[in-house]
Order: C-alpha cells, then structure tokens, then sequence
C-alpha cells in the first residue's frame, strides 16, 4: 500500500524532496512525488527536504514517524473426510489450507484438538481411537503480519472396517454329529502390508450363527485373539446348510455379516445286520 505525507513548502523556489530514512519498512519510487510505498511492518521514517534557490538557503530536512501496522492474514481450511478407523493408521490432511496473502516464511501448520482420537505431525494424522478428531491449521505471525485466526476441521472417525473367516469341523458332517464353527475377525490393519508392524486393537463383542436364517444356539463372545468358536449338533435334517455369522461390533469396529458358509449335512449311515449262523 501507499500513503502520502503533508508537508508545506518554504520561501525557496524549489520543490520539497521526498524520502525515506528506514528503506526497510517504507520507501520512495519518486523524490519529487509524495508518495510512500509500505516495505514493512514497523516505524517509517519519512523526510522532506527543500533545497536552497538564488533568494534563500535550503529548509532544515523535516522527518515524520509513521507507523505501519502489522497486517492481518486469514486462512481457509476445507472440509476433511470421513475416515475409517485403522489401529494407528495414518491419513494426510487433505486438501490443505491456505493462506491470504501468500508468504512463504509464513508456514501453515495443523495440530490436534484431541490427542485420545488422533495425533499429528506435519500434515500426517495417526489414529488413536474413533469419534471426532478436531484438526486445527494456524499460522503464526512474523515481523509484518499478526497470528491469523485458527482454523478447526472435525474429521470424524468411524469405526474401521474387518473382515470375518467361518470355517468348521468336520464338514461334511453326520446328522447327529457335533460340528465346531470357528469365526475370526481380522482388523483392516492387519491385512495392510504397510501397517503390519503397527499393533491391531483386537476386536472385542459376540459372533452369532444362523442357519438358514434361523438362529444356530446363542450369541459367543470373542476370545484375546479375536476369534470365537461354537459347536453344536443342531443339525437335524440333511443336505446343505447355508451358515452365516454375524458380528455385533464394538467401539473400534462396524458390524459386519459374513457370506454364506455352506456345512453339508449327510445322513447317518444304515447299518445292516450281519447274518446269524445257526449252530448246528
């Protein structure tokens, strides 16, 4: 920005002279034109002078403090996605926020509001648990310009996603015979390569069994690992059952349903009497 300053010339026949003692913080394009163009933050130091003509000397050089203000900026942080919660999984802050007007001494950086739902460094944000993870980019001042105001994006965080394994045994099976069904419930984490080495929150709550959409006993609690198993002898007519399990979820992870398992059912075998020999 520019500004101007008031000044009255003397007796002298020439014209006042512009400049500027402190270049750093306001300067002058033109000596003859009254005219100060903002460099900085700070106390500009204007002067004018007015040299001698053939009647009388020169004026003595007048100065003028003037103050320039710091300037403000504003940061515009977009909306964040959703997530699914991962065990110590990472997502980068995107889009980012910027800043007007642009400075590049002036960095942007982002934190958390939460640090039980997600932590941050740099623009990676890890997460720690669900709910809503408040992400707040700032942008702190320098010699021209103030703070600017904060800026808060809540990224929720739902719960992750996992995938569910049924085997069971024996299969086929016997009617009348005990079959065992065993469910695991794999967090996403685990099955990301890159996140291998981070630890997996287990997945807690109960696995239920149906067979064709009827309920297959009562509702099993998940073991340490994850996993929880079932038997019964239930199965009282032959042929293919569609088994399905059912994850209730918990705090880290969403419901879930498998895809149908198929336990073949075969009828017991007839055995036939062996012939008596008569003794003779």
């Amino acid at each position: 920005g520019t500004f101007r300053v008031s000044a009255t010339a003397g007796s002298s026949s020439s014209p006042l002279r512009y400049s500027s003692l402190t270049p750093s913080i306001c300067s002058v394009a033109d000596e003859l034109i009254n005219e100060f163009t903002v460099v900085g933050a700070g106390t500009c130091t204007a002067a004018v002078d007015q040299a001698h003509d053939t009647v009388y000397g020169p004026a003595s050089q007048v100065t003028l403090p003037v103050i320039i203000d710091k300037a403000t900026q504003t940061l515009t942080f977009p909306a964040q996605s959703s997530q699914n919660f991962i065990a110590n999984g990472t997502f980068a802050v995107s889009p980012l926020a910027t800043a007007e007007p642009v400075g590049p001494a002036r960095l942007i950086t982002y934190s958390s509001g939460d640090a039980t739902i997600c932590t941050v460094s740099g623009s990676e944000v890890t997460m720690i648990s669900t709910g809503n993870c408040p992400l707040i980019a700032s942008q702190v001042n320098d010699a021209n310009y103030v703070d600017a105001q904060q800026v808060t994006q809540n990224v929720t965080i739902a719960p992750g996603i996992s995938e569910m394994s049924v085997t069971s045994s024996p299969n086929p099976s016997l009617l009348g015979q005990e079959v065992t069904f065993t469910v695991a419930i794999t967090p996403e984490s685990i099955k990301s390569a890159s996140l291998n080495r981070k630890a997996a929150v287990v997945p807690t709550g109960t696995i239920s069994l149906t067979d064709n959409g009827q309920p297959l006993g009562s509702a099993v609690t998940l073991d340490a690992t994850g996993a929880a198993s079932f038997t019964t002898k239930a199965f009282a007519a032959p042929g293919a059952h569609s088994i399905v399990a059912a994850y209730s979820g918990d705090a880290f992870y969403a419901q879930s349903q498998s895809a149908a398992f198929t336990q073949t059912v075969s009828a017991a075998p007839v055995v036939e009497p062996e012939p008596v020999t008569p003794t003779p």
